[in-house]
């Protein structure tokens, strides 16, 4: 059951729907962009084989399932207003960096020395504190952006495809600017800030 503080808003008009489906178009773009940079950085620490990458992607997944489920619940008894979401973006632009350092500096955090190969637990609970905050967000986001599309509609369904083929859409561009363009060009913290402005 919903519990909003006051009466849900408006139905949006149409230019309002197209503005909130393209700030999706750069919420996509960001998350592809901080996966790769993070999940670049973590592979250098751990060396590269198969074990870690698996973990990584696996708490990829893992957090932001949870942060759209979990957090996506929490939604459920905000009222759906744009303003939330906006600090979402502004949250975005403010963890990215700092998790990217941290996944520079994780290997001397937990002890890890140069060329050491670490087992499991170690890869799992490092990259679980270098991807979690922003997993999480990334799921929330989508979770409260399907909540605003869909007030005052009568097919929220819909208004949910769009959403994720909008956000899709800005993780296909991300790839293939940060592939073809941008790690080519820049350093990562120039990429991240880059994101984060895209988003704000």
């Amino acid at each position: 059951m919903k519990t909003w503080p006051c009466q849900p808003p408006p139905a949006r008009t149409a230019q309002e729907r197209r503005l909130f489906i393209f700030a999706f178009l750069a919420v996509g773009f960001g998350e592809i962009i901080s996966q790769v940079l993070l999940i670049r950085e973590l592979i250098i620490n751990f060396q590269g084989n198969e074990l870690s990458l698996g973990v990584m992607l696996a708490n990829w997944l893992l957090m932001t399932a949870l942060g759209s489920w979990g957090l996506g619940r929490f939604a459920d008894r905000l009222p759906p207003r744009v303003p939330i979401f906006v600090i979402t973006l502004i949250l975005f632009y403010l963890i990215l960096p700092a998790q990217l350092l941290l996944a520079r500096t994780i290997n001397n955090l937990i002890g890890m020395e140069p060329g050491e190969i670490v087992g499991f637990v170690p890869i799992f609970y490092s990259s679980f504190l270098v991807l979690a905050p922003l997993c999480l967000l990334h799921g929330f986001q989508f979770a409260l952006g399907c909540r605003i599309l869909a007030v005052g509609t009568e097919t929220p369904a819909t208004q949910v495809g769009k959403i994720y083929i909008s956000e899709a859409t800005g993780c296909v561009a991300g790839g293939i600017l940060f592939t073809y363009l941008m790690v080519h060009h820049l350093q990562p913290f120039e990429i991240a800030a880059g994101a984060g402005l895209l988003n704000l």
